[in-house]
């Protein structure tokens, strides 16, 4: 009977069941069971949490200025788990963006960019700067004080692009001020753009990914076969065990520390301190220091580097040498990290 399904499946879906299961079970590196190389998986996991509480207030959520915040109030008081659903939404896509910064910083200390995994690299990039768009405008629909307001700074900031910058102000506004076509801009980015553009880098990354393989250490995998486990079910398990964790942790989190929620917007009331996720606070106290300008013109030319890093990577070793490029690498690797760090932490306590 097993045999006669196989049959008649395989007649209907022309799939190479061999090939699938050969894919399935791929050894891979032993040290992949630890945290700090399950960090690629974390974000996926976060993801599909966000698009499953997503959706679901989506169902009680109104994308109007007058009664947007009230859907919220709403949602977060008499929803039933509203409070719940409402915080695992919040708190997987902190830990999404966090995991991912992580996963970054693996990955450039390990030198798992360098060929031929350089547009594996620079896929991710481009999915860390869509993740935290989604941020922006997902903070920005909740429509209070805080959020109204950092909307306006957020707006500002890009505003003083060069060039473009006004432009690209009006567009996100749909218009000189913050208004209902603010907010509709961010839900139909928060809710249709964003997340399909994810999507669609997502499986060009995790192809890219899957064509390459796994970046192997050598000192790990001297010999092919010795120090691996296979993919299923051993990895599978161990994602798994983060996943049940994960939602473990958000229940226990949002159950002592529910999701907050201040004051209606008020356009004609600046609040005392404006501050966007923390995840911005690097670049928000980067732009205190500086002109909005130089501060656009500073952030564009890091995120390009970090973009073009294989890149940028190949060129200092034909200059310098391999030993004097790897050193290089880490200095500068160490150097944004720390610069990140006071920048994020100095906002963080002011």
């Amino acid at each position: 009977m097993k045999q006669k399904a196989k049959i008649w499946l395989q007649d209907r879906v022309k799939i190479d069941v061999e090939k699938v299961k050969d894919s399935i079970n791929e050894q891979v590196p032993d040290y992949l069971k630890g945290l700090w190389f399950c960090l690629g998986g974390t974000p996926l996991i976060c993801l599909i949490l966000q698009f499953v509480t997503g959706i679901l207030l989506m169902f009680y959520y109104i994308p109007y200025q007058e009664v947007a915040y009230q859907s919220v109030k709403f949602i977060s008081s008499d929803v039933r788990f509203g409070w719940l659903i409402r915080g695992i939404h919040h708190s997987s896509a902190q830990v999404m963006i966090a995991s991912m910064f992580l996963h970054m910083v693996r990955v450039y200390f390990t030198e798992s960019y360098r060929k031929p995994r350089e547009i594996t690299w620079m896929v991710g990039v481009v999915l860390l700067g869509i993740s935290m768009g989604l941020g922006f405008t997902g903070y920005s629909l909740i429509c209070d004080q805080v959020s109204y307001w950092a909307t306006v700074v957020g707006t500002n900031i890009a505003g003083a692009t060069p060039v473009i910058g006004n432009h690209i102000r009006l567009f996100m506004r749909g218009g000189e001020d913050i208004t209902q076509s603010t907010l509709t801009r961010f839900f139909v980015l928060h809710i249709v753009i964003l997340p399909t553009s994810l999507i669609v880098m997502l499986v060009v990354h995790l192809f890219f990914v899957r064509s390459h393989g796994i970046h192997y250490e050598e000192k790990d995998c001297s010999k092919k076969g010795e120090g691996f486990y296979p993919f299923f079910p051993e990895h599978v398990l161990n994602e798994i065990g983060i996943f049940l964790v994960l939602i473990a942790s958000f229940t226990i989190f949002n159950y002592f520390f529910p999701p907050s929620l201040g004051e209606p917007f008020n356009p004609n009331v600046t609040p005392e301190h404006i501050k966007p996720e923390w995840y911005f606070f690097g670049v928000f106290r980067f732009l205190k220091l500086v002109s909005y300008q130089a501060g656009i013109l500073g952030s564009l030319f890091i995120g390009m580097c970090l973009f073009a890093w294989p890149i940028i990577d190949s060129l200092l070793e034909k200059l310098m040498g391999c030993k004097a490029s790897k050193s290089t690498r880490y200095i500068i690797g160490m150097a944004f990290i720390v610069a990140w760090a006071t920048f994020t932490a100095w906002e963080a306590v002011t």
